[in-house]
């Protein structure tokens, strides 16, 4: 990939981001802060950051009194995902702002992470899974350390140490991690551990044992699991740009050079699989700020990563997307009776498929499970996922491909701090009918 491509890629995305602000600043009003983070590290990367004092000081503000932060700004309740991200932002932000609530807000966070950590070395989030979270507040104490906070300094190294052998001990013996309730690939929390967590400590101090050979094998387990387009886990944006982002940054510093073209595939696949603006969960998928916010990240990373690589990007081919069909019912041919709309021939979805259709102009996601049609929202209401790209079970569930929530089809009900919707299905005169 020619250096000038990537630098207009960046320039033009980045116009992108900065017009959708109202959605993403908290000087807009209350915002999904996970978002906002995400934003925030787009800003630092950019070196934007001293233009946007506002929406750092903005976030110290939303802190909450036990000094962590809710997945919505105008919430009270604290969860420790969002609030490590929250955090991160912070203590990277203060650096360039010098401004004291910042400070402030990290101090705050400090004690927050010190206090929810358990006896064994996790953190807990009933929204994400315990290795992956335990990342979160492990890579926020690898930027106290290395920034030389003094705030609770050797209490932060003791639960940095605790964090990092909770997540060592539970490396799988091919490399990867895994998560049976939310990620059922591996696939993510591997790119996020080795990454986020595990990696810095080579940097730091190198104290804890087992890190490099963890960060090795992890490589090399991501490596294994790249299809040949390039892309990850059945085409996940997502995790395409996060298993890109991981082998960049973690092969550099372990100065690992046989990995090149895994990068430079994974890096041809986003942006053959980028909308005319931003990117979304899957290729052909509507535009999602936060997977836009991550590929302009991923952009910026391969600037400092490609220094030394520029002639090898440049033989890396780009893949096509891989498209998934969505069926519109226009007025002409839905048929309405007592609340019940035609959503598509009934052999179009023969036991075992799956089919995307319209309703009301919101997206349904029709499954056939052993001869029983269900259909439910496709968008999953945990980070809005495509269930039609989910995992069905043999108990009438299913489990979203980005980050494992399981629903019942039947009634939307979950494990999980949420509800999906689903609709009534009937078939008649050949055809899939659908009803609230």
């Amino acid at each position: 990939m020619d250096p000038d491509t990537i630098d207009t890629l960046i320039r033009d995305e980045y116009a992108f981001f900065l017009r959708e602000r109202s959605r993403w600043s908290l000087t807009a009003g209350p915002q999904d802060l996970e978002l906002v983070a995400h934003a925030l590290r787009v800003l630092l990367h950019a070196r934007a950051t001293p233009d946007f004092l506002d929406d750092y000081t903005g976030l110290a503000a939303c802190q909450n009194p036990d000094g962590g932060w809710s997945p919505l700004s105008s919430d009270p309740d604290s969860t420790v995902w969002v609030s490590a991200f929250c955090g991160l932002m912070l203590i990277r932000g203060h650096r360039f702002l010098q401004h004291e609530p910042l400070a402030a807000a990290v101090r705050k966070s400090t004690d927050y992470f010190l206090d929810t950590q358990h006896a064994d070395g996790r953190w807990v989030d009933p929204a994400w899974a315990d290795l992956d979270t335990t990342s979160h507040p492990v890579s926020f104490f690898n930027v106290v350390m290395a920034l030389g906070e003094s705030h609770g300094r050797a209490e932060v190294r003791r639960a940095w140490e605790r964090g990092l052998h909770f997540i060592i001990d539970r490396q799988h013996a091919d490399g990867g991690w895994y998560d049976a309730a939310f990620h059922l690939s591996g696939v993510e929390i591997t790119a996020h551990l080795i990454q986020d967590a595990l990696v810095a400590d080579l940097v730091l101090e190198n104290c804890v044992r087992g890190v490099r050979d963890a960060c090795a094998r992890g490589v090399a387990r991501l490596c294994a699991w790249q299809s040949p387009a390039g892309s990850w886990d059945e085409d996940n944006v997502d995790h395409t740009i996060d298993c890109t982002r991981s082998l960049m940054l973690v092969t550099r510093i372990l100065d690992d050079t046989r990995h090149t073209q895994t990068i430079l595939r994974g890096l041809a696949w986003i942006l053959a699989n980028k909308n005319a603006a931003g990117w979304g969960d899957f290729p052909s998928m509507e535009t999602n700020l936060e997977r836009t916010c991550d590929g302009i990240d991923t952009l910026l990373k391969y600037q400092a990563y490609a220094k030394a690589e520029r002639n090898a990007v440049s033989r890396c081919g780009a893949t096509s997307p891989r498209r998934f069909p969505t069926r519109r019912m226009s007025a002409q041919d839905a048929r309405s009776e007592n609340g019940w709309v035609a959503a598509c021939p009934a052999e179009q979805v023969p036991s075992g498929a799956r089919k995307l259709v319209k309703l009301h102009e919101v997206e349904v996601a029709v499954f056939n499970v052993g001869g029983s049609v269900f259909a439910i929202e496709n968008r999953c209401p945990h980070r809005g996922g495509p269930l039609i790209r989910g995992y069905p079970d043999t108990d009438g569930g299913i489990k979203c491909p980005m980050h494992g929530w399981r629903f019942d089809l039947r009634t939307g009900e979950s494990p999980r701090p949420a509800r999906a919707t689903v609709y009534r299905t009937k078939i008649e005169d050949g055809l899939i009918h659908l009803a609230r």
